[in-house]
């Protein structure tokens, strides 16, 4: 910021007359020759990039088996992602008939993603939410939304325990252990 001598008013950096008196200021090369307007809208630009290339960062396919922060963060994103999905099949007026499809269609593409093997409780936890989900909206779709209640109340059992492994994960990260086989049943 700029003060002229005469009117004591502030100014901003760029501003070489003072528009109250219509002094000039003398140049400086210790003051920025940048307003903090130019200066805010390169911070925002700036920030926008980094976030836009973290988020493509986080976007990527999940290529090796490790448990780390990376895939943890790109499973997060892919079940939220896919939870958006299904519940935008809920969130119409009416349930379109077309709305089972779109449900199966993530439960086939959860069990195609590549995850590491940490991960897999939460890839059967989401296939029985879909599975379930899709019960509800074959009834919805048919008008029986009185007897969804009970699916309804294991969907979202099943999405709490999606969420607290996801903090059993996000705690023990990188060095979590792995899952056996009598942990979870697959449910194809």
């Amino acid at each position: 910021m700029r003060q002229c001598k005469s009117c004591n008013t502030l100014f901003d950096n760029g501003v070489r007359f003072c528009e109250r008196c219509g002094s000039d200021f003398p140049y400086d090369p210790k003051i920025t020759p940048y307003s903090e307007g130019k200066i805010a809208i390169t911070l925002i630009i700036l920030i926008a990039i980094a976030l836009i290339a973290f988020n493509k960062y986080v976007s990527m396919p999940i290529t090796n088996q490790e448990c780390s922060r990376t895939n943890y963060l790109r499973v997060q994103k892919l079940i939220d992602e896919s939870r958006n999905r299904v519940m935008r099949v809920q969130d119409h007026g009416y349930i379109p008939i077309s709305g089972g499809t779109i449900i199966m269609s993530e439960r086939y593409a959860m069990d195609k993603i590549n995850l590491p093997p940490c991960f897999e409780p939460i890839r059967q936890d989401m296939i029985e939410y879909y599975l379930l989900m899709h019960g509800i909206t074959q009834m919805s779709a048919y008008g029986g939304q009185a007897y969804t209640l009970s699916l309804l109340e294991k969907a979202v059992a099943a999405q709490n325990r999606v969420d607290q492994k996801f903090e059993e994960i996000n705690q023990c990260l990188p060095n979590c252990p792995l899952p056996s086989s009598d942990d979870f049943q697959t449910k194809h």
